[in-house]
């Protein structure tokens, strides 16, 4: 109720409190007709976030919609950890080259744009099977000043990349819930937010072989691999990826405790 009643008045909703009356009518039917608009549509279980047109992610403002994944705090947590591993790189080493890496999946560029935003020597390329998508990661791109680094390229997966294209970095939130279960989630995921963006298989691991697979034929394997994963996924992604060579995957937990991150090294 605060987000929309924020929403309809144009404030924060820190402000909602020290808000007065509008001095004229017409103003106050103005904001409740535009409320009760909202309202409608929150009782028809539609998000907050595609009724707002956007939302906060890492402390910045992403356009979403039903062409992508609304972006969940969990997310946050990964672009924490990957953060983490750029600073530590940056430290350790001498060269002032920039870094390179690979947002999977990368649906309304919010993992993507938001590295980019705070590592101004990292370019990276965002890769998404869906158009519609990418028009929605490029306007978030041109809105936080950073399409000269993030790249926006359509393919499916890994396997769009040349094999000669290095990159010391991926990460990614594939899809990862098990195709018969998506009925049974709650109503503002099932039906606003993109099957695609949902649906990882039979046992929801699909993405994550299909990403071993192509790794597992390419020249030379990323310096990191970040992936968020589900809560009951951790043992099976590890085994997967301990296929690669480098340093044991380890499962790195969100707030909540859940298993929720892939994390490893290969070199």
């Amino acid at each position: 109720a605060e987000y929309i009643a924020a929403s309809a008045l144009g404030v924060t909703r820190s402000a909602l409190s020290v808000i007065t009356a509008p001095a004229g009518q017409s103003g106050r039917e103005d904001v409740s007709a535009l409320m009760e608009a909202m309202v409608l549509r929150r009782r028809r279980r539609e998000p907050l976030q595609h009724i707002f047109g956007s939302w906060d992610f890492y402390g910045l403002e992403f356009t979403v919609g039903p062409q992508v994944l609304v972006p969940r705090p969990e997310t946050e947590g990964l672009v924490e950890i990957v953060l983490g591993w750029l600073k530590s790189r940056r430290q350790s080493s001498r060269s002032e080259q920039g870094v390179v890496g690979v947002d999977w999946g990368t649906g309304s560029g919010c993992i993507a744009i938001t590295l980019a935003h705070h590592c101004p020597f990292l370019k990276i390329t965002a890769i998404d099977i869906s158009r519609d998508a990418l028009v929605i990661a490029s306007k978030n791109g041109a809105r936080h000043n950073v399409l000269g680094r993030v790249g926006f390229v359509h393919g499916d997966g890994l396997s769009c990349l040349d094999q000669n294209f290095q990159f010391d970095f991926l990460v990614g939130n594939p899809p990862y819930i098990p195709g018969r279960e998506i009925g049974n989630l709650e109503p503002e995921v099932r039906d606003y937010d993109p099957r695609a963006a949902l649906d990882g298989g039979t046992d929801g691991l699909d993405p994550y072989r299909a990403i071993v697979k192509v790794l597992s034929t390419r020249r030379s394997l990323p310096s990191l691999i970040a992936l968020e994963i589900g809560a009951d996924q951790g043992p099976a992604v590890r085994d997967l990826f301990s296929v690669l060579p480098g340093r044991r995957p380890e499962i790195r937990q969100d707030l909540l405790k859940r298993d929720r991150y892939l994390f490893m090294e290969t070199d």
